[in-house]
């Protein structure tokens, strides 16, 4: 682990950077924050029911889509993670962030 927590850790692996302060501004919260990614590691599921179910007393949020299919603006995480018209043409999205993020040094 590159950071001091695992909350961090997962914010930092889904920037496009290496830079810790970087990706905390950029994906932590903030009073402005109107969507959130919840993530919860969990070694069972029913420890992970009750982290969902705790998460709800704490965030006044309804959940997006019911089927977890990715809602995003296309405008921002292509300014987000730099990801060109060329690049575009060659794989979707989703797959260009992937491996942006998984191959960044």
């Amino acid at each position: 682990m590159k950071t001091r927590t695992l909350n961090t850790e997962v914010i930092l692996c889904l920037s496009p950077t290496n830079s810790i302060s970087q990706s905390l501004s950029t994906f932590g919260l903030s009073p402005q924050v109107k969507n959130i990614v919840a993530v919860s590691l969990a070694e069972s599921p029913e420890q992970l029911d009750s982290m969902v179910e705790e998460l709800k007393t704490k965030v006044q949020a309804e959940k997006a889509d019911e089927n977890n299919e990715f809602q995003y603006c296309k405008t921002s995480v292509c300014k987000v993670y730099s990801v060109t018209e060329g690049e575009l043409s060659v794989d979707t999205l989703e797959n260009t962030v992937v491996t942006k993020i998984a191959t960044k040094v």
